[in-house]
Formats: C-alpha cells, sequence, structure tokens
C-alpha cells in the first residue's frame, strides 16, 4: 500500500469534522518545515516541489475525503435518477464542487505560499501571475476529479446513454472549465482505466462503498502531477 493511501484511509476514518483552515494548515506546515531546513534560503529550490508538496497535503487530509463525502450527498439530493441532467449541467456542478474546495481553505493556503516573501522575491511579479493563473486551471481539475469519484457512474450512464466514448470526458471536462489538453488528456485516461478496472461503480452517488471511493482517490492523488497542467 501506498505512503499517500495509508494517509488517506488515515484521515478517512478521523473525517467527522471539516476543518475550514485546512489549506492554511498545510501551507504553514510546509514552510515551517522548509524553513527548519533553511531551504528557502538556498539560491535553488523548487516552487513546484513546495506547491506539489502543498497540493498532495491537503488532497490526502480528512477534510478533503470529507468534503467527497458531502458533495455526493449534495449530488444524490440534486439529481433526479437521470443521469443527461448530470452531463448538461456539468459546469454547475463542478463549480459546486470548487466551492466546497474553498471552504477547505486551499485557494488561501496557496495564496499564503505565494506571498511567502522568499518565494514571493524568488518569482518576480511576472512569474507569480503565472503561477496564479496555473491554480486556477488546477483548482477547476480538482474539482472535476471531485466530480468523478463522487458521481462517475452516473457520469458514465449519461455518456453510454448518450452514444458516446471515453473521449466524451474529454467535452465535459472542456464544459467545467478545464483548457490544458495535457490535462484534458490525463483525466480521459484516467476515466478510461477506472472504467476497465470496474471501479466506477464505487463512485454512484447512491454508493455505500466508501473504500471503494477511497482507493479512488488514493489512485488520483498517487496521479496528481500527471492530472493538473504543467507548472510554469
Amino acid at each position: 500500500m501506498s505512503s499517500e493511501m495509508k494517509l488517506i484511509m488515515e484521515n478517512w476514518r478521523n473525517s467527522e469534522v471539516v476543518s475550514e483552515s485546512e489549506g492554511i494548515k498545510a501551507a504553514n506546515d510546509i514552510l515551517d518545515d522548509l524553513e527548519k531546513e533553511q531551504q528557502l534560503d538556498e539560491a535553488i529550490f523548487s516552487v513546484a516541489a513546495i506547491i506539489f508538496a502543498f497540493f498532495v497535503k491537503t488532497a490526502a487530509a480528512s477534510a478533503m475525503v470529507s468534503a467527497i463525502a458531502k458533495f455526493g450527498s449534495f449530488l444524490q439530493k440534486k439529481l433526479t435518477g437521470d443521469p443527461s441532467s448530470l452531463l448538461d449541467n456539468i459546469g454547475l456542478y463542478a463549480e459546486q464542487a470548487s466551492k466546497h474546495l474553498a471552504t477547505l481553505g486551499i485557494p488561501a493556503g496557496f495564496a499564503k505560499i505565494m506571498q511567502h516573501p522568499v518565494v514571493r522575491n524568488y518569482l518576480g511579479d511576472d512569474e507569480a501571475t503565472k503561477w496564479s493563473n496555473w491554480f486556477r486551471q488546477v483548482e477547476k481539475v480538482l474539482a472535476f476529479l471531485i466530480l468523478i469519484t463522487a458521481a462517475g457512474h452516473e457520469i458514465f450512464v449519461g455518456i453510454k446513454e448518450a452514444g458516446g466514448g471515453i473521449e466524451m470526458i474529454k467535452q465535459l471536462a472542456q464544459k467545467s472549465g478545464i483548457q490544458d489538453p495535457d490535462s484534458l488528456s490525463a483525466l480521459a485516461d484516467l476515466f478510461d482505466r477506472l472504467v476497465d478496472g470496474g471501479e466506477l461503480t464505487a463512485t454512484s452517488v447512491e454508493a455505500s462503498n466508501q473504500q471503494g471511493r477511497l482507493a479512488i482517490w488514493g489512485t488520483i492523488v498517487k496521479n496528481l502531477k500527471d492530472l493538473v497542467p504543467k507548472t510554469p
């Protein structure tokens, strides 16, 4: 079992309470560790490594898995049993998933890292703007991944009923605001693997298979670097 999966499984068992400051906590932990190791004082350090450490930490947190469960409950109340209604309104549901991310403090945590004096001085204004634009796309990818984890089965059924193939997932992702071609391809590949592995049944809004959904999210966290757009 990977270290990412062990962390997620432990946090899933303690996921009753969602902390709105999860992103800030993760940012503080990462910046504290870096300062203790004096890595921020070195001439060369990787902003990308810092940011990905932040995303993995927040993605594996108990607050994240709790948010996914609550988002699944939200979808169960909203969907009428007609999968096409999910596909027709994919942008709205992805936006709702983004709101769940915001309650975890992920945008605030990212901003705190970017505002750290050493990071800010190292990047400069132009590079910082590129990273901010990158983060907006990452938010959309994370929201779509939450949507797949919470209702992937319904998405697949809707695609089949519409006579589409796996490639249709790219169109749906684009409707949710994802623009990066590599991310779109990676999302399609992920969805294809979940279909081939028979794992999507665990992602139905009606499913109570928390371990199955947890396994899918663990796969997502493990492959997060390939799923989000390339860093600036």
